[in-house]
């Protein structure tokens, strides 16, 4: 067998990721001939590096998962120490099974921070199950989950619980930006901590390291007790207070009119020669789905000899014209003459046309924490929400109607013609995909 940190093992990320943050360099695999101990070391450095990634990328399952890689890690090293310096083809049972999850799991580690992995549960049980059965009934501490992993910078209000197994023995404590602190709530299945100071004025993600402390008993003489400390690590990703830049976009039924001259039919009036009288009415209507302006309405005469005209009813759907003419000159050996009245009237017709288009977006940035309520134009029928996290690399566009999406929540009131924006809390927006 090969002394413990007698070779150094490099970790293969995928291809996106080595010119990355981490900075990793392709080299070979893991040797199966190194010790397991050299392995479980630069594993768990490696692990924390994916974590970190995780949280700055807003990745809550790789961070989720990562720690659970790294207590992982940290109770097969505490039940197994002597095997630390086999390599992993002298490993066998237990510790072989366990061994090979805490491998698989890595690999599955790396993929997430590259994907759009929905969930990482499943992989995750499937480990927590390969700890249990290597641990036994052993009451040995372990750490499942701590929330927060995501603050906001400056914020004081957020406490961090720690949940799992066996967690309550001695005096668990939290070290974090370099103070100890007890737990202020302890059960065996949950530590719950004061609220850290965050830092404050961030331009960029950045994380905070803790450790946990807790014991187990290993054994009980008289009035003694024989513990043995646990530490976990545990990583918060702290998060500036703007989530980014934010469009809010309306939709609007749009009505635009088209105004066309229009022009009646030549209209006639003639009378009885020398006496008596004669009237032409003509109703002039509106095309269909069009409007008649009323003040555009003109007559305009072709010939008027002892003849008028006068218009009746006027409106947007039509009108009504009446020409009047008399016969004229009639003597005792003269029939008389005609009166004549004719002409044409002109006005304006105009066509409205519906149309739904997309109105100018309002830019805003968002913060966590916003509730917005936003005026928008009186013709809105609808509001669609797009958020540009700054955080994130590459940059993504999240865009969304009325109800949730992972930034924010968008309501929309088409009576009072208001968008209200609520953006997320950032442990939700965060800790999903």
């Amino acid at each position: 067998m090969r002394a413990l940190g007698q070779r150094q093992i490099r970790w293969v990320l995928p291809a996106v990721l080595l010119a990355g943050a981490l900075g990793a360099q392709a080299e070979k695999a893991p040797n199966p001939l190194d010790p397991v101990g050299t392995y479980m070391a630069d594993g768990t450095a490696h692990v924390k590096d994916v974590v970190r990634e995780g949280g700055t990328q807003g990745k809550g399952v790789v961070m989720e998962f990562g720690l659970s890689v790294l207590n992982a890690i940290e109770a097969f090293k505490a039940m197994y120490r002597k095997s630390l310096g086999d390599t992993s083809k002298e490993l066998t049972g237990q510790r072989a099974t366990l061994f090979a999850e805490i491998q698989k799991s890595i690999g599955q580690l790396d993929a997430a921070l590259v994907s759009s992995t929905s969930s990482l549960q499943g992989s995750s049980d499937t480990l927590a199950a390969a700890v249990a059965q290597a641990l036994g009934s052993r009451a040995f501490p372990r750490v499942r989950t701590m929330t927060p992993l995501f603050s906001v910078a400056g914020d004081r209000t957020a406490k961090l619980t720690v949940k799992g197994l066996f967690l309550s023995y001695g005096q668990p404590t939290l070290l974090l930006q370099g103070k100890q602190q007890p737990a202020a709530t302890a059960g065996d299945g949950e530590l719950i901590f004061s609220s850290p100071f965050m830092p404050a004025d961030l331009k960029e993600p950045v994380m905070v390291q803790a450790e946990l402390t807790v014991y187990e008993q290993i054994s009980r003489r008289f009035w003694f007790d024989a513990v043995e400390e646990k530490r976990y690590p545990l990583e918060l990703a702290v998060y500036p207070r703007e989530i980014g830049q934010a469009q809010l976009i309306p939709t609007l039924r749009v009505k635009r009119g088209t105004s066309v001259p229009k022009a009646s039919a030549m209209l006639r009036c003639e009378s009885p020669q020398g006496e008596g009288s004669r009237d032409t009415v003509a109703t002039i209507t509106a095309s269909p789905d069009s409007t008649i302006d009323v003040s555009s309405i003109k007559y305009v005469s072709h010939y008027s000899n002892h003849g008028t005209h006068t218009f009746g009813s006027q409106g947007p759907s039509g009108f009504i014209i009446n020409l009047h003419c008399e016969g004229f000159d009639k003597g005792f050996l003269n029939a008389g003459q005609n009166g004549v009245e004719s002409g044409y009237v002109t006005y304006v017709e105009t066509t409205t046309m519906e149309s739904v288009e997309q109105g100018p977006a309002q830019d805003f940035p968002l913060f966590w924490g916003d509730s917005l309520v936003m005026p928008l134009p009186a013709d809105t029928i609808g509001v669609k929400l797009a958020v540009t996290p700054s955080f994130l690399k590459p940059k993504q566009r999240f865009e969304s109607g009325p109800g949730s999406m992972r930034f924010a929540d968008l309501d929309f009131d088409p009576v009072a013609k208001t968008a209200t924006v609520r953006a997320r809390p950032i442990e939700a927006a965060l800790r999903g995909p």
